[in-house]
């Protein structure tokens, strides 16, 4: 856990050096999500109820079907994102796709993603935030690229399908969700 933390703030502060540091590392995708990312995505949807403080006219229903629809658009972005990036990846990296680190860029994306989402939650105006944090997300992205072995020539493809796999599938669902229930 501390670990990732600190991939995390290092991923915000300098993206390049980040996924340096995650290279040498090598992480085991699934301790990081297990230790990393679900816990984040929990505390994302938790994070949903301090709207209440702010907002006392949403109802206690609401912010729970709210939080539950959070930790899902997130957990079906990360189904999402990874079999899209293992199906279609393949022609931009050199060489062969190595599927752990994959699953680590879209681990760490996702998390700094719901990371967002707290930032934005525990804020009481959003000032248009919620539009803004993702693009920060994509330059990590972007960064990610030495990290995947993706081809020069390829890099500005390979980054637009990594944020309409990764960001997109996330907050689309979950905008999906605030049209249904009417928030």
């Amino acid at each position: 856990m501390v670990t990732f933390i600190k991939n995390i703030i290092q991923l915000i502060l300098a993206p390049t050096s980040g996924w340096e540091d995650i290279s040498v590392s090598n992480p085991d995708p699934k301790a990081v999500a297990s230790t990393g990312m679900y816990p984040l995505f929990a505390a994302s949807a938790l994070s949903v109820f301090a709207q209440g403080y702010f907002h006392p006219e949403l109802s206690g229903a609401l912010l729970v079907v709210k939080a539950a629809a959070t930790f899902a658009s997130f957990f079906v972005g990360y189904v999402i994102a990874e079999a899209m990036l293992k199906t279609f990846s393949e022609a931009w990296v050199e060489g062969s796709l190595d599927y752990r680190k994959c699953s680590t860029v879209v681990i760490f994306a996702l998390s700094l993603l719901a990371l967002a989402t707290i930032v934005c939650n525990l804020l009481p105006l959003t000032l248009g935030l919620p539009y803004l944090l993702p693009l920060g997300v994509a330059m990590v992205i972007w960064k990610a690229t030495m990290y995947l072995c993706v081809k020069k020539d390829k890099e500005f493809n390979f980054m637009l399908f990594m944020v309409m796999a990764v960001v997109m599938p996330p907050c689309l669902i979950r905008a999906l969700f605030d049209w249904v229930i009417g928030a």
